[in-house]
């Protein structure tokens, strides 16, 4: 995909983690972080897929616990 290509050798990313659009989401920053059970990701990139607010996908790493 672009992102990946984009993104480079170097690049943190982990996981895609895919979530349907909500208004109250549009605020999501890659200085963000988002917890999933007691998983807690960064969150690096945000993506409104084809700006149809429809579906968000999330590019994020895995915070290290001594974060």
């Amino acid at each position: 995909s672009e992102y990946f290509a984009a993104s480079g050798e170097g690049s943190k990313t982990t996981h895609r983690i895919r979530l349907r659009y909500q208004n109250s989401l549009s605020a999501l920053a890659p200085t963000d972080r988002l917890s999933i059970s007691s998983t807690v990701y960064d969150v690096e990139s945000v993506i409104n897929v084809q700006n149809r607010n429809r579906e968000y996908v999330l590019m994020c790493s895995v915070v290290d616990r001594g974060s």
